[in-house]
């Protein structure tokens, strides 16, 4: 049944499930499974510019302010239905593109944030 399905599936769109059903020998809740089946077999799939896109869209609207915010916007969005099944390291290398367009260097970020440990009222102790 699941050859045949696959093999359905593969040279038919959109699925009319009269014929499915006859070409692959099963009624609607055995065909209910079948596909069931077939959509967990075959994985998920995301391309590299809809996850961009996806990543893009949640940084602009969530208001992300920069790198300090890394770690929990990877967390969101592994959160989210959409990239739930995804694979969390190309989440993550996709954020980290992501970060580095709108936010430059991760480096720099943290150069900015660096407090001098001298104030201008004490001299260094030496």
């Amino acid at each position: 049944m699941i050859l045949a399905a696959v093999k359905y599936l593969g040279s038919h769109t959109p699925i009319d499930d009269h014929d499915f059903d006859k070409e692959c020998g099963v009624g609607s809740f055995s065909r209910s499974i079948l596909l069931l089946i077939l959509r967990v077999g075959t994985g998920f799939s995301i391309s590299a510019q809809e996850l961009k896109s996806m990543i893009e869209n949640y940084i602009t609207s969530n208001n992300v302010s920069g790198w300090l915010s890394l770690g929990p916007v990877i967390s969101a969005l592994k959160g989210t239905p959409e990239l739930k099944w995804a694979n969390p390291l190309d989440v993550k290398n996709a954020t980290d593109k992501a970060f580095l367009a709108k936010f430059g260097p991760k480096e720099a970020a943290k150069a900015k944030g660096k407090v001098s440990p001298v104030s201008d009222n004490q001299s260094p102790i030496v």
